[in-house]
């Protein structure tokens, strides 16, 4: 059974979360799409969109073994639903321009076997587009059935772009974490080429491998094998401060998400900080970390990487999340931003030109948001990364200058 209407929660008094839990039951009840029951082709005056997303509402289930209970929302399935609210502004929005949109939601959050089995029979071919919230580890499963639907499938994480490479059906609307790194080291030596570029990392799998990443684009890029130095930390820093060069920028890349070992770095900097100018590079899971200073990461022209950046100063930005904030009175997570923007994508690629032509475009929530194929036969990636600096406690676009 397909899912057209929703009038989720617009209450922020005590009954809104009994109205939610209420929404959800009906939802697994009546909503849940059986992929084998939907046999109608696509129309051509809808644009019909399955979304396949982990809304764990088999959770709700429990709430009836327990009595005098207020009704809870599953915070599992918040970032969903989010999701899932945004694709409602969506076809509102086309709705207002005399379009129509049909969104198809399954409930994924069974076991692998379970979810396997639902994108096996799933008949993505019925629709314009699929766009699934599901962990990497259904990427296989989804790259094989999107060469047999022949749609395009969009998905929002992958470490790599072999899924593209496999099939031409494949979005990437984030780009793969492999692309972040080799785009940002490019950026860095374009933006920095006299810096004097160090990489720091631990004897731990993934920093040692990023760092090696950094290190062989930079090198790459500048024709010079010893133009980015590592330093393999031992447990002392005295060999790091010891090859920094005074009168000379000194960008030091840290490929880490433990934030204590970035605590620990960054007060082994202070006391020769002001002795050398120094610029720190960071990464996307640094702008979570709560106990780092972001003024001292400022002090220290902190850059960070991050292949989908919502700057909340820009116009199309403030006017969703206050439409998304009026309609279901709650800030819209990352999930939200995205279903907005890969729809926008969906819609562009798949509806006529005559339907776009007559079409006022909906904007883009980010604008660097623009998909390319990896190669001639191959699937599409966002191939944009944004740098970004820490200004006044909040992150912004790095404006490509060292900051005062």
């Amino acid at each position: 059974m397909g899912v057209k209407e929703f009038n989720i929660i617009r209450r922020t008094d005590g009954a809104a979360l009994s109205a939610a839990v209420v929404f959800l039951f009906w939802f697994l009840f009546s909503c849940t799409l059986q992929a084998s029951s939907d046999s109608s082709a696509a129309s051509t005056d809808t644009f019909r969109v399955a979304l396949l997303l982990p809304l764990h509402t088999e959770q709700l289930d429990q709430l009836d073994t327990v009595p005098d209970q207020s009704a809870q929302l599953v915070s599992a399935g918040i970032p969903a639903l989010h999701f899932y609210e945004a694709a409602c502004l969506f076809r509102d929005s086309l709705a207002s321009r005399g379009l129509v949109a049909e969104f198809h939601v399954l409930d994924m959050c069974q076991d692998t076997a379970a979810i396997l089995k639902q994108i096996n029979q799933l008949r993505g071919s019925n629709y314009d587009a699929i766009l699934s919230l599901l962990p990497i580890s259904f990427q296989p499963a989804l790259t094989s059935a999107s060469n047999k639907w022949k749609r395009p499938v969009f998905v929002f994480q992958s470490s790599n772009v072999g899924a593209l490479y496999k099939s031409k059906w494949m979005r990437l609307v984030v780009p793969s974490n492999n692309t972040q790194i080799r785009m940002t080291a490019h950026k860095l030596i374009d933006v920095f080429p006299d810096a004097e570029i160090h990489t720091v990392y631990r004897d731990q799998r993934n920093e040692r491998e990023v760092a090696r990443l950094f290190k062989s684009v930079i090198d790459s890029v500048s024709l010079d094998t010893m133009r980015c130095r590592p330093f393999h930390f031992k447990g002392s820093w005295a060999g790091l401060t010891g090859k920094l060069v005074a009168g000379k920028r000194n960008l030091i890349i840290v490929p880490t998400i433990d934030e204590s070992f970035l605590s620990s770095f960054i007060n082994a900097l202070d006391p020769v900080r002001k002795e050398y100018e120094i610029l720190l590079c960071g990464m996307p899971a640094w702008e979570s970390f709560e106990s780092i200073d972001p003024s001292l990461l400022q002090q220290l022209n902190t850059i960070l990487f991050n292949g989908y950046f919502i700057y909340n100063r820009s116009d199309a930005v403030k006017e969703f999340r206050k439409t998304f904030v009026n309609e279901f009175h709650s800030d819209p997570l990352p999930q939200a931003y995205m279903a907005w923007d890969a729809l926008v994508m969906a819609f562009n690629e798949t509806v006529g030109e005559d339907t776009l032509q007559a079409l006022t475009q909906l904007q883009q929530l980010n604008i660097h948001v623009e998909l390319e194929p990896v190669c001639e036969e191959c699937g599409k990636e966002n191939r944009q990364v944004q740098m970004l600096e820490f200004f006044d406690f909040e992150l912004r676009p790095f404006a490509g200058e060292k900051k005062e």
